[in-house]
């Protein structure tokens, strides 16, 4: 339910991840519009015992109209709910 590609306004969170971690699996990236690098701005955690989800968006206020975030969360909720 979340288009393959959106605008949003909002601080870009520089996550890098550890190259030698494969623990995560990145689900969506943000490209910083200033220097052209990606960085991830979805991701899950691969663990045994729980489902986690991280979203790197959401800082600027302006982010929590955009359609395609207020759908990132719901996804979310879901997914950790097991649904």
């Amino acid at each position: 339910g979340v288009s393959a590609s959106f605008k949003i306004t909002d601080e870009l969170y520089h996550f890098m991840p550890d190259e030698k971690d494969s623990a995560i699996q990145v689900l969506a990236t943000a490209t910083s519009p200033v220097t052209g690098k990606t960085f991830p701005s979805v991701w899950i955690v691969k663990h045994a015992k729980a489902r986690i989800v991280c979203i790197a968006l959401g800082h600027d206020g302006r982010a929590h109209e955009h359609p395609a975030y207020q759908q990132l969360l719901q996804n979310a909720a879901l997914w950790v709910a097991g649904k």
